[in-house]
Parts: structure tokens; sequence; C-alpha cells
């Protein structure tokens, strides 16, 4: 235990006030939160969304809802807070929810009690405590009415506002806590053991804890050995590709693949994602099911590729949920899933219509070009005879937008994503592939984890077809390519912050000259700024602070400034024209 940490055990013993051990931004309570009807969700849809099972393990579910905050209270005798109180892990970035069939306990968006859970290896069943997708994929814009309570927009689909490496650390040092506290594990096990408290199940259950810590502390050290995180993405962020890859084949097979993490994103927007041709922000995955798969294995979804080589493949994995989810979020044909949610004037302010449709002049001139026409135009392109944007097509048949990818040296954004999985290999061990580019063999992997899954369940072809929202597993291998996507930018407004790499915190930022973007911001707010259309970038007390300096957070290109030049996309705009494009966003 480090210095800092033994004095706030001293002073706790001799304060009446508690001392923090994992500092978290200040959590304000949100008077309101209303849904986009827009969307196309139902109540019911939302919230299965935000609480279906994929397979992720966090710790035993029993073990979540009973331990305490990270706080040492004046009086070790004293009962702390829970951890999955709103009140604190809210301040994690977290979205509260209610109590439902779907999410008995009422945790927050993104949490589920998997009771079907099934341990790869050893097939040992534990109700566990997993991450779904809608932690990631929920995102919430609030603004402060003039007496001082927050009201809200809740956007499914839209990008989080979360920490996952601080919420990690978090419930780590709540865990330790547990465990070297004596008062405090004794609370714990009888929350988890209730009726079956005992002597005997007290001890089994701290030598679980024991186990779990001393599993996690090693991986730590891996981590650390390996430089695997020099830099927090911190809220809003993360470094989704490495992640998963340090998951798949540094964890999962050989800790000489970790890879350091240093290529952060910005969590993606996922309505229209499923009839994309390619998805991720290199347009390298082409499969929906297969995506979907390579997400769960980054959340901690163990799967076996050590030992017997006929027990290779099976996985925690719950591939049917996965359909389900697809389902909701793609729907049976495009644009009748998850669609974009609607300005809300109630909320963020009325759309200037003249204001707007000088934007909308301006978006046909300047980015109509990667990111395809606005309004309805893609919807009636769509059911044209000769359709101009929706010619590719899945197995199935079915037509897909064709999205534009433009090369690292035109767009000149960070090409730290893109360039990492290009280069970045993988020693696939016992599974015999030898050493492959990381994007190949987590194509493999996944296909092979999805495969498995069919055989084990004796899926028919025609039914694995369907789930994959009409592509046939294994047809359509990942790309690499030296590009980023362009989407199109229906509901853009409602999805901050901006580039891939979230770098910027407003579209009126976007639309500045590089020199003139801010070079820092604090990100760990979801106050929404209507103005400039992103988050309001006022600092914010143990928020993450945005510095452009560190790898993989550079704010440059797609830039607009007279001249030609690496990532200049075109001329330098007048503020008029940039807040008219930014009205012009608001009705699409």
């Amino acid at each position: 235990m480090n210095k800092k940490r033994v004095i706030c055990l001293i002073l706790a013993t001799l304060s009446a006030t508690a001392c923090e051990l994992v500092k978290l931004p200040e959590g304000k309570p949100v008077a309101q939160v209303s849904w986009s009807a827009e969307q196309n969700w139902t109540p019911e849809i939302s919230a299965q969304f935000y609480h279906t099972a994929q397979g992720s393990e966090i710790v035993p579910y029993a073990w979540l809802i009973a331990v305490e905050q990270p706080l040492i209270p004046w009086s070790l005798f004293g009962e702390v807070p829970l951890f999955v109180d709103d009140s604190y892990i809210s301040r994690l970035g977290f979205l509260p929810d209610a109590k439902s069939q779907w999410n008995p306990d009422g945790l927050p968006v993104g949490f589920v009690k998997d009771e079907k859970w099934v341990n790869p290896y050893t097939g040992e069943h534990i109700v566990m405590a997993g991450l779904t997708c809608a932690t990631c994929h929920t995102g919430q814009l609030e603004v402060t009415r003039g007496d001082g309570s927050i009201v809200a927009l809740r956007v499914d689909g839209g990008p989080a506002m979360i920490d996952l490496q601080l919420f990690e650390k978090a419930l780590g040092t709540a865990l330790v806590l547990t465990d070297k506290l004596p008062f405090r594990f004794d609370r714990f096990a009888h929350r988890v053991l209730g009726d079956q408290y005992s002597d005997e199940t007290k001890d089994a259950l701290k030598a679980s804890l024991n186990k779990f810590i001393d599993a996690g502390l090693e991986e730590q050290k891996l981590f650390k050995k390996h430089d695997v995180f020099p830099n927090q993405p911190g809220f809003g962020r993360v470094d989704a590709l490495n992640r998963i890859g340090n998951q798949v084949f540094g964890v999962g097979l050989n800790p000489k693949n970790l890879y350091t993490a240093n290529a952060p994103v910005a969590y993606p927007h996922l309505w229209g994602a499923g009839w994309f041709d390619y998805v991720q922000y290199n347009g390298s995955v082409p499969q929906p099911l297969v995506r979907n798969v390579g997400e769960a294995l980054g959340v901690k979804t163990p799967y076996v590729a050590k030992g017997k080589p006929e027990d290779f493949y099976k996985s925690a994995v719950h591939v049917d949920n996965l359909w389900r989810m697809e389902e909701w979020l793609s729907g049976p044909e495009a644009y009748q899933g998850l669609r974009a949610p609607a300005w809300q004037p109630t909320l963020f302010g009325e759309i200037n219509v003249t204001t707007a449709a000088a934007g909308e002049q301006l978006y046909n001139q300047y980015c109509a070009g990667c990111h395809f026409p606005g309004g309805n135009a893609l919807q009636q392109d769509r059911v044209s005879e000769t359709p101009q944007f929706w010619t590719a097509k899945n197995y199935r048949g079915d037509r897909l937008l064709q999205l534009v990818t433009v090369d690292l040296d035109k767009i000149g954004t960070d090409p730290k994503q893109a360039m990492d999985f290009i280069e970045r290999q993988a020693d696939t061990g016992d599974l015999g592939k030898g050493t492959m580019l990381a994007g190949a063999a987590l194509d493999y992997v996944t296909t092979k984890v999805t495969e498995r899954y069919f055989a084990d369940n004796n899926i028919p072809e025609a039914v694995q077809i369907a789930w994959n929202n009409g592509h046939k597993l294994g047809a359509d291998s990942a790309r690499v390519i030296k590009a980023y996507k362009a989407r199109p930018l229906d509901g853009v407004w409602a999805t901050p912050p901006f580039l891939h790499n979230g770098s910027a915190p407003t579209i009126y930022d976007l639309l500045l000259p590089v020199d003139q973007r801010p070079t820092s911001f604090s990100l760990g707010s979801r106050e929404f700024d209507a103005k400039k259309l992103g988050y309001a970038t006022a600092s914010v007390k143990h928020a993450t602070t945005f510095d452009r300096e560190i790898t993989g957070n550079s704010n440059g290109g797609h830039e607009f400034k007279d001249g030609a030049g690496p990532g200049v996309i075109g001329p330098m705009l007048t503020d008029d024209q940039r807040y008219a494009i930014i009205e012009y966003l608001k009705t699409l």
C-alpha cells in the first residue's frame, strides 16, 4: 500500500470525513430524461438493449451488488454506501436506469445479470455481472435550466461518456479494500451469502476473492511490463481495436502479444451501421456478427485458445443475444431499426430555418461528396431502381450502403488507429496459424468462435445467415486499408466528441482551421452546447483533460482553410458559414 493510502487510512480513523481513494468528477442528479420517438424504439426494446447479456465477465453478480465504494469512512465499523449506488457509479459516466424484468436490481445502463454464463474452460456455471453493447453505445445530452435543474435527452445507440479504465480501477480498489478490511469483508460476505453465511462459506468466499484479486494484479503487472496503457483515453473514448486485440491475443494467448493501446477513438453511434458495407472507423469489417463477437471478446468474454484442440473456440459469447441486438439495431430493412434522434426544440432551442437553408447549400457543396446527401435522399435512393449509393450487397442480396473511404494522407486526421490495425502482428500460439497480421488473426478467431457456437448449438445455415444480417459467415474477410470511412451525418449533432478519436469537442471546433482548434479541453461532463453542437468544455474537477500533444490525440486534418495541403478538404469558412452548416446539421 503506497504512502498516500496509508495516510488516508490513518486520517480516516481520526476524521469525521470520508477519504476517497479513486478521484471522480462530481455528479449532479438529472431531474428529467426524455427519449426521441423518431429513434423508432419502444421503451421495451430500449430496456432490453440496455441489459441483454453478451457473455462479458466482470465479477460474479452477487459481488458487484454487494461491494462497497472505495472510500475509507471515519469509522471502520460504519457501513459504506454500495459501489452500484447511482450517486457513485454515475460519476464514472454510467447512466442510471430503473428496475425492470431485465434489470432486477436497478443497475445503470450497460450492466447485466447474466444467469446463463458458463466458463468455457471449466464448464462452471456462474451468475455473472457483465457489460452489454449499451455500455458504450448509449448517450445522453444534458441541459441545465435557469433554476439549476438538469434535463436530458437519452440517445439510444449514441456514444457513451464512460471511462472504462477508471471503472476498472475503482472496482478493483473496492475489492482490494473489501479483502483487506475485516469489517468491510464481513458486511460483503453477509450480502453475498445471505442465508448461506457461515464460517465455512465465508472462508470459501474469501479464498475466491483472493484468487480473483491475485489474477487481476498479475494482469496489471503484465500490462505495465508491456506498457499497454501509457496514456489514459479517459471519458468518452477507448482504444477499441487494440483493447480487443490485447484481450484476444495477449490475455487469451500469449502475453508477448500485448500491444501499447494509444490509438483512442470516440465510441461510434450505431444507427444505420447494420446496413453499411464495412464498419469500424478504418472500414475494416464487413460481417455484423463477427464485428459483435469481436466486441464481446474485447470486454473480457473468455474463449478457449489453449489446451486441447478439440476445445478450441468454445466461448462464453451469447451469439443468440448478439443477433437479437443486431435485429433491434438494423431492423428487417434499412431505416426500420434504430434511427437517428430528432432535434428537440424544447430542450435545445428552435432551429433557424433560413440559416439552415443556407447551411444545406454549403453542406451539399463541401460535405455531401464524402458523407452523402442529407435529409431523406438516402432513403429515396435505396428504393430507386438505379441506386447511386446503395450499390453493395450482402450474401442474401440486400442492398448495402457503399461507404466512402478516404486515404489517410488526404484526410490528414490522426493515423494511429488505422496504422495499428495495418502493422500489428499476433502469434497465434496453440491455434497453429503462426504469426499473422493482427487484423487477419482477429477476423480468423472471431469467425472460428462464431462457427463453434453454430456447430455446438446445431444452428442451420439459413438461420446463421439471418443472424448475420444477410451475410454468409466467412464469405467476406476483414480488409486492411490505409483510410478512414465517412458515414452519413444523420443525427451527428447528437454524437460528440468528433473526429474518429474524439479530438474535437464540438462541430464548430471541427470547422475551424487546425491552428484555431482547442489544444486541450475537459471531458467528463454531458452538458450539451446547442450553439456549437457538442459538449461544453468548461473544466470539471477530476474529469479527463484531453491533450492533443499526446500520441493518438492529434486533432489535425479534415480542415477548411485557404490553400492546398494534406488534410485540407475545403476553403476557409466564415463564422456565419460555420453556424449555417451547424444549423443544417440540426435538421438531420
